[in-house]
């Protein structure tokens, strides 16, 4: 399939990352048929445009994008799904592989390499950036030798139970729609929750929190999906 041909749909929430792909893939000779600034938007534009190949932000606002990668494979099973990502976590990379993405690429590469993952993918094989695999493997081996304790936190668990729940869940690299319909709330209120954890733990986006879990010792690094109490105080 020559590069013109394959029709793609970009999600991102910052739009001038949009811009920057759309400009430099359209410069590459690829048909950006649309961007889309969140997810819904995105399935709306893969179906519009019977899109071949979905690039998509890891983690957008309210909703991931493993999460949308998965709503465009059940419409558009045919459609290869590259997932961009700065991400370290070793569970957003055991997620990635088992909702069977066909990249997982660091944002941090070179455009060209973004190039050949594309044309790779779309010819059937599956890319999963080295750099990202080895990070969260370092991660994970980290916490294994250092016996889940950290020296850098606090002494205390600050969260409260619910709290919890909601952070195991974020490692677990769901969205904020997926974790409100597991634990019966509403979007807003776990929008508030994950607020009030990233201010506890004094950290500033879902991965650190996720890193935090695991050098706590709130999940295992045995688990790939983490076990969740659902039920319990609010």
């Amino acid at each position: 399939m020559q590069s013109s041909d394959i029709r793609i749909v970009i999600a991102d929430d910052h739009q001038i990352v949009l811009e920057a792909l759309e400009l430099s893939l359209s410069k590459a000779g690829f048909n950006i048929v649309e961007t889309a600034i969140n997810p819904r938007l995105a399935l709306e534009a893969c179906l519009r445009h019977s899109a071949n190949l979905f690039l998509t932000d890891l983690l957008m606002a309210d909703e991931n994008g493993l999460e949308a990668a998965r709503k465009v494979r059940a419409k558009l099973p045919d459609c290869k799904v590259i997932v961009l990502t700065s991400s370290r976590s070793p569970w957003h990379l055991a997620r990635a592989k088992h909702d069977g993405v066909d990249g997982y690429i660091s944002k941090s590469a070179p455009i060209g390499s973004l190039v050949q993952a594309i044309l790779r993918v779309v010819a059937g094989e599956r890319i999963f950036d080295a750099d990202l695999v080895s990070e969260a493997t370092n991660v994970h081996n980290h916490l294994q030798t250092a016996g889940g304790k950290a020296t850098l936190l606090p002494a205390n668990n600050p969260l409260t139970d619910q709290e919890a729940r909601v952070l195991k869940l974020i490692s677990a690299g769901l969205s904020n729609v997926e974790i409100a319909d597991l634990l019966d709330l509403s979007p807003h209120t776990i929008k508030a929750h994950v607020r009030h954890i990233f201010h506890k733990l004094e950290v500033s986006d879902r991965t650190t929190a996720a890193i935090w879990a695991l050098q706590t010792g709130l999940v295992s690094t045995e688990e790939t999906f983490p076990s969740i109490p659902l039920r319990g105080s609010h």
